[in-house]
Order: C-alpha cells, then sequence, then structure tokens
C-alpha cells in the first residue's frame, strides 16, 4: 500500500491519540471515563486504616500512620500490607465503607506475601469485586488506589500491567506510581475489578523487609499479589495462625542468580536440610519438579514455599543421585558463634607461611590454658593454618560448646605446643584495649594524614567524611553517624578525629538534600551515601558499624536488614534501642547481626520493659548484644571503637 506522506502524518497522530491493549483499543477520553468509573466501582471498598502506636516506642512517643485496606467480606474483614504495622499497634482504626469509624485486630499475617488480615467488629462493609483470572494480561491498564484523606474517592494512579510472575514468581509489576499509602490498596483493571492487592516488595532485596520497595516510590516499579492469590491466603489467616517463608537451612555457594554451577557450602545442624540428609557439598539438581539449571531458579522456588511445606529434591553427590523430603521450618534455633579469644596481629604477616600471629585476649577461653599476650596459630584440629583467611574459615563454622584442638608456638619460644579448648559464647562486656594491641592489631601508620572531605551524592544531598589520604590502608572500619546530620562538622571531628587514627576508622555523616534530620525515607540516599565516600577503599566488614539515636532506631534496623547493603551487619544504639517489633527471628538470624546499646539517661519503667523485650527477641534470633548502662571515663567513641576492635576477635 501506498501512503502518501500527508496521509502518514494523519495516521501517526491517530496511533498517538490511541494506545492499543489488548483486548482492547482505548482512546485517552475514553481512558479517562473509564478510570473514573472503575475508581467509583470499587471506592466503597477501597478503606483507610489508622495505626497507632506502630513505632515501638516508648511510652513519650505516640505514633500514627495511615495506610490503605481492601474490605473482603461483609463481616468487617480487610486485607492490607504489612507496611505500617512493622511494630506493635496500641490500636487500629478502618474507616468503614461508610465513613465511621471502627476499632480492628490483627487476625494474622503473611510474611511471605507481606499481607495482613483484619478484622472490624462494628461497621458496614462492601466487598470489593475480584478479578478471577490469577494473571493479568501484560500491558493491560490498572489503577492503584489508595486512600490518605477522608474523601469521597480514594486517590488514583493510573499504569499497566508491564510484567507478571515477579519476585520469586509471586507477584504482578505494574508501572502505575505506588506510593507508601498504596500499600495495602487495590491494584484495579479498568473495569473497577480487583487484580491484586499492593504490597511492599523490591526485586533488589526479595522482599523480606517490611519496608522492601519504599525506595522505588513513583519509579514506575510497584508490586501487587494477584487478587486469587491474595484471597487464597486471606483463607488461611482466618486461622489466626501466621504464615512464614520456609527455611530450608543452607547456605549456597554462590548468590549469583545466573549462576549455573552451584552447590551446598554449609548445612546448619539441626536443619530441614540436615534432617533430611543433605551434606555439604551436594548439588540440587530438581526441586519440586523444577529442574535448577541456575542458582536463581533454586531461590524462586524456595523463596516463594512456606514453612511447613515439604520440598521433593533430587540432589547429586559423587555422581549418584538422591532423592530426599525435607519439611521447612518458619526458623532455625540460633547458632551460637564459637568464640576462643584472640585477634589477629600484624597484617600481612601471611607471607611466611607458617602460621598466624594472633594475641590472646583476657578472660578468653585461650586465656584459661594458659596463653596469653602474642602466639601463633599453627593448626585448628588437624588442619595446617598458613593464612588469616583459611584461619577464618576453619573457625567460621565453630559453635559455642564445641571443643578444639589448638597446636600453637608462644612468641618467646620455638617449641609446639596443644592444647584442648572449648568454645564459648562472646562476652558482654566491652574490653578496653592498650596502644600496643591497637597498633599490633591494625599495623597502625603514625605517619598516615587524615583529612576532611565533603562530596556530593548522586541524586542530591553530601557526605562528610573524616578519613585517611591513602586509599590503600588496609584494616580501615567505618562508623556511620546517623544520629549527627545536624551536629557541627568541628565538633564531630574533634570527638572522633583521635579515635579515628588510633584504630583506623573512617567517620560518614550524610545530609540529605533538605538538610533535616535523617528518617526512614533517606534509606536510598544513605546506601548511595555510603558508595560515594567507601569506593576504592579496603574496608573491615567486621568493623562497619550504624550509629544511631532514638530518632534513627528504626530506619537502623531497615537498612542492617536491607540486602541491598553488604557492609553493615553492627550497630551501636545511643539511649534507645534496636527496633525490630513484626519482624521473623529468621531474618534477624541469617544477617548474624551484633548490637552495642549505650545509656546515658536514666529511662523510665515501661522504656526499660521495651527494651527488654526487644533485646530478648534479637538474642533469640541469634544476635549478639552487649548492653553498657554508663559511659564511665571512657567517651561513648572510645566505647565504639573498642567494641569495634571485639568484634574482629575469633
Amino acid at each position: 500500500m501506498n501512503i502518501k506522506p500527508r496521509n502518514l502524518l494523519t495516521l501517526c497522530l491517530a496511533l498517538n491519540a490511541c494506545t492499543f491493549t489488548a483486548p482492547n483499543l482505548v482512546c485517552g477520553d475514553e481512558l479517562g471515563q473509564a478510570t473514573r468509573a472503575a475508581i467509583q466501582k470499587s471506592a466503597s471498598s477501597i478503606v483507610r486504616i489508622r495505626v497507632i502506636g506502630s513505632s515501638g516506642g516508648d511510652d513519650l512517643e505516640v505514633s500514627s500512620q495511615v495506610t490503605t485496606g481492601v474490605v473482603i467480606s461483609e463481616d468487617g474483614e480487610i486485607l492490607t500490607s504489612v507496611f505500617g504495622f512493622g511494630g506493635q499497634p496500641a490500636a487500629i482504626f478502618v474507616e468503614d465503607s461508610k465513613g465511621d469509624r471502627v476499632s480492628a485486630s490483627i487476625v494474622a499475617t503473611d510474611h511471605l506475601k507481606k499481607l495482613v488480615l483484619l478484622k472490624c467488629t462494628e461497621g458496614i462493609f462492601v466487598p470489593a469485586t475480584f478479578s478471577r483470572e490469577l494473571w493479568p494480561s501484560v500491558g493491560a491498564y490498572c489503577v492503584a488506589a489508595g486512600r490518605l484523606y477522608a474523601s469521597s474517592l480514594p486517590a488514583a494512579s493510573v499504569g499497566v500491567v508491564s510484567a507478571i510472575k515477579r519476585i520469586h514468581g509471586i507477584a504482578l509489576q505494574t508501572d502505575a506510581k505506588i506510593s507508601p499509602v498504596n500499600y495495602g490498596g487495590p491494584l484495579l483493571d479498568i473495569e473497577g475489578n480487583v487484580l491484586g492487592i499492593l504490597v511492599p516488595l523490591s526485586p533488589r532485596d526479595s522482599g523480606e523487609g517490611i519496608n522492601a520497595g519504599v525506595e522505588w516510590y513513583d519509579s514506575g516499579i510497584g508490586f501487587a499479589i494477584p487478587a486469587t492469590e491474595a484471597l487464597q491466603a486471606a483463607a488461611l489467616l482466618r486461622s489466626g495462625k501466621d504464615r512464614s517463608r520456609g527455611i530450608l537451612g543452607i547456605e549456597p555457594s554462590t548468590r549469583n542468580p545466573l549462576a549455573a554451577d552451584f552447590n551446598i557450602k554449609v548445612v546448619h545442624s539441626d536443619s530441614p536440610a540436615s534432617q533430611a540428609g543433605i551434606q555439604t557439598g551436594d548439588r540440587i539438581m530438581v526441586m519440586n519438579g523444577v529442574k535448577i539449571t541456575r542458582f536463581g531458579l533454586f531461590e524462586s522456588v524456595l523463596k516463594s514455599s512456606y514453612a511447613g511445606d515439604s520440598m521433593a529434591i533430587t540432589i547429586s553427590r559423587n555422581n549418584k543421585e538422591i532423592a530426599v523430603e525435607p519439611q521447612l521450618v518458619d526458623q532455625l534455633a540460633p547458632m551460637r558463634a564459637g568464640y576462643l579469644g584472640f585477634v589477629t596481629v600484624n597484617p600481612g604477616d601471611d607471607k611466611q607461611k607458617n602460621g598466624v600471629a594472633v594475641y590472646v585476649m583476657p578472660n578468653s577461653p585461650l586465656a584459661s590454658q594458659q596463653l596469653q599476650g602474642k602466639v601463633r596459630l599453627l593448626k585448628i584440629d588437624e588442619t595446617r593454618i598458613n593464612s588469616t583467611f583459611e584461619l577464618r574459615r576453619q573457625l567460621r563454622s565453630v559453635t559455642a560448646g564445641q571443643q578444639l584442638k589448638i597446636t600453637y608456638r608462644k612468641s618467646d619460644s620455638d617449641q609446639v605446643e596443644s592444647a584442648s579448648v572449648v568454645a564459648e559464647l562472646r562476652p558482654d562486656t566491652i574490653t578496653t584495649f592498650d596502644d600496643t594491641l591497637i597498633r599490633q592489631v591494625y599495623g597502625t601508620d603514625t605517619g598516615s594524614e587524615w583529612k576532611r572531605s565533603e562530596d556530593d551524592v548522586p541524586g542530591g544531598g553530601k557526605v562528610w567524611s573524616y578519613a585517611p589520604i591513602n586509599t590503600d590502608l588496609k584494616e580501615l572500619g567505618a562508623v556511620l553517624l546517623l544520629s549527627e546530620s545536624k551536629t557541627a562538622r568541628e565538633v564531630i571531628a574533634k570527638r572522633w578525629g583521635p579515635v579515628c587514627k588510633k584504630h583506623n576508622l573512617m567517620v560518614i555523616v550524610p545530609s540529605n538534600s533538605e538538610d533535616r534530620e535523617l528518617s526512614r525515607e533517606d534509606s536510598e540516599f544513605i546506601l548511595l551515601a555510603v558508595q560515594a565516600v567507601t569506593a576504592g577503599r579496603n574496608i573491615d566488614a567486621r568493623r562497619a558499624i550504624l550509629v544511631a539515636g532514638k530518632p534513627q532506631a528504626e530506619m537502623c534496623g531497615e537498612l542492617l536488614l536491607n540486602d541491598q547493603q553488604k557492609l553493615f551487619r553492627s550497630a551501636t544504639f545511643a539511649e534507645t534501642w534496636p527496633r525490630f517489633a513484626g519482624i521473623p527471628s529468621s531474618v534477624i538470624a541469617r544477617k548474624a547481626l551484633s548490637f552495642l546499646i549505650l545509656d546515658g539517661i536514666v529511662q523510665s519503667r515501661s522504656a526499660r520493659a521495651l527494651r527488654a523485650q526487644s533485646v530478648k527477641h534479637i538474642s533469640e534470633s541469634g544476635a549478639s548484644v552487649i548492653e553498657s548502662e554508663a559511659f564511665g571515663s571512657t567517651s561513648a567513641e572510645s566505647a565504639i571503637a573498642n567494641w569495634a576492635l571485639g568484634l574482629k576477635a575469633l
């Protein structure tokens, strides 16, 4: 067909005015009318939820957070997301289909799909109309709705279904603009039927955090649990029992989703994997009928399964295929890492290939064997140790109560000796180290030059740092001060400068573009700020520490659990405590976290009770916790630096 230029222009303008999406051709005016009709049809089923006291704060705090829910029955059942329910709510209020406020309670939570079922005993409720198809057509128009204000119609954002079977196959994806207020609200089709429930998920961190995906706000990436799956989840939650992601109890040899060659590196004791006979070195070939050709497939099958599910697994061992059927659990008994009580000294000394020089800590298991000061470890059990890496690898899976044979040579003797030592739990107090030991451990270069710097962060904001000019300096720790964004930099430099030089610690202070106190909304900015100042440096992850005050306590916990960052596994809380209420123990346990709680003021009775509850929860999840009631003659900066050195101890 021969199309003249003028006719071609007319055709292009016509196509630009209309967008084709299966199965309908919808023009701009028609789309607007259809969107309004969809919102009006579903408005009475989209309710506003107010959560009071969700921050887990002490008796001086009263928090209030608004989120959205979808009515699923006339009996007052509301399906919403976990967003807004991270703490322990003192009260929950729902504005029913007539706009009247009624109280609600949590029935149960689906931690895998990030859904919460609420129940109201009063009020008038109109159930939503749900789509019956599991996966809508990619490219179909959709509307994300949420209620922030008590208006007649909910807020809405139009987009398309951009992908299906995302986040390990459990979610559909949309490019409609999603804000935290949308979470728990519906993703509607153009006829006003609920396609799915909007939930906080993220492709970066597999959606394991309660606030995962918040960093994608207005980015064109949002997720929803399909309507049929959400209703099935609600039916199971009516029993009042939470549902959690299943745990197998293994550590793979890689986390690269594209890796085709991977095996099982660690099998946790008393786990479903160990009980089923799975061993280190095994390779998983088939899982629940899915042929595992790369690690991403294994991860998708496992992370879309619930505790209690039985997994049909075929493993390969010594060229033989073995069928096993472990039953997943919601959490593992925390592995209490064993502590012998030494730190490696003289970085670079491994070149001698005759053991590893270490310094024995006072009052440690090794000290009880009459070892003190500097010694050279030659063997652990029957394994020869020729490098710090080999030493750490050998002790990585040692648990408290395990007996080991240590072969060593004292620094003032050529005689090789051995001793049996029982690993213990890590000490629950801060050890103060003398200057000689600190220099030996870090190989401190007293001639190194240090400087203050301020750098721009991509996307806005700045990051101030105090660090050595020499970027090749090894054993460099990093202290990220979340609580000091409004403190004068001269004050920070005066307090931290001598401690930084003595302990090889760099200090990082991010400041957002609004120059306001850091909050949960700044998580993505903080990660970018850290990348900006640590790029090219040799950072010791064992001494990478977050420091939070009361306003940053919840954000600090979220950063530690965020899979986007691999550096920070430890945090200091000044006059506050870690906030992990509502987070499953299994999520905390897999991070192997360490905490230091510093108190400089007398807390109220209720605050002490909340803190004790939090400490108990994270301790039972396998985290290491030290509580220091007062600083005494040691500054908070020195206490943090000495604690950081203790974190290096094995």
